[in-house]
């Protein structure tokens, strides 16, 4: 009898600490932290000042802090690395995370000769923010602007090449700084040429570029990475 209680005891001790073990596994599942990663679409220009288009990866994972930008897999320059690690301390503030507990890591596909991290800033802050918060963001968003410590979006230039880049591939609003030009226009320069006999004449212009109505993209002026996420998160 005796033994026959002891074996039902050891029987619902194993079960309860089976069903502890589920528990703490779901609880695990729910609230630790697995590797992720989002993709984004990166606008810039190259050395000619020609816009171009790379690919951003952020990836989030567990860690000690550490934070690295790769362009085209190698190392990148210091200031882009500064920038790096603002956006990813930017990132670790909105998502209410402990930087010191993760790794971030930015890759950086191109085929632009070089990428400049201020401007870069903004675009891998949103893309660190949505790994953090496991979102995704809108492929239809292009954004440019440095990132400040504490969240704003700082000025940038080439405006219209970038906006020309986003275009490109089929983007539909283009995130920019507040005060880059209130009334969404650059001043563009044209060079006309006509020749008489065997003379050139060249004449070199200025004129007014609506970049909304020209390029057909959407410009959006965002002072911080707050109002930026709610444009460029899905």
């Amino acid at each position: 009898m005796l033994k026959k209680g002891l074996n039902k005891q050891l029987v619902i001790a194993i079960i309860v600490v089976f069903a502890i073990g589920i528990g703490l596994g779901v609880f695990g599942s729910s609230f630790g932290f697995k590797e992720n990663s989002v993709t984004a679409k990166l606008v810039a220009v190259d050395d000619e000042g020609n816009g171009v288009t790379a690919d951003l990866t952020a990836t989030v994972r567990t860690g000690k802090g550490l934070v690295l930008v790769n362009i085209n897999n190698l190392v990148a320059d210091l200031d882009t690395q500064t920038s790096a690690r603002k956006a990813a301390e930017v990132a670790a503030q909105v998502a209410e995370v402990d930087l010191n507990k993760y790794d971030v890591i930015f890759n950086i596909i191109t085929n632009a000769d070089k990428i400049s991290g201020g401007s870069a800033g903004t675009p891998m802050t949103l893309a660190a923010i949505a790994a953090f918060e496991n979102k995704t963001l809108r492929e239809d968003v292009a954004v440019t602007g440095l990132i400040t410590s504490d969240g704003k979006i700082g000025l940038v230039g080439a405006v219209l090449e970038k906006a020309n880049a986003a275009k490109s591939i089929g983007m539909k609003t283009m995130l920019v700084p507040v005060g880059f030009d209130r009334k969404g226009i650059e001043r563009k320069r044209t060079r006309e040429c006509t020749k008489y006999k065997e003379y050139e004449y060249c004449e070199v212009s200025y004129r007014g570029v609506a970049l909304s109505e020209d390029l057909g993209i959407e410009l959006k002026e965002v002072a911080d990475i707050r109002e930026a996420l709610q444009y460029a998160l899905k």
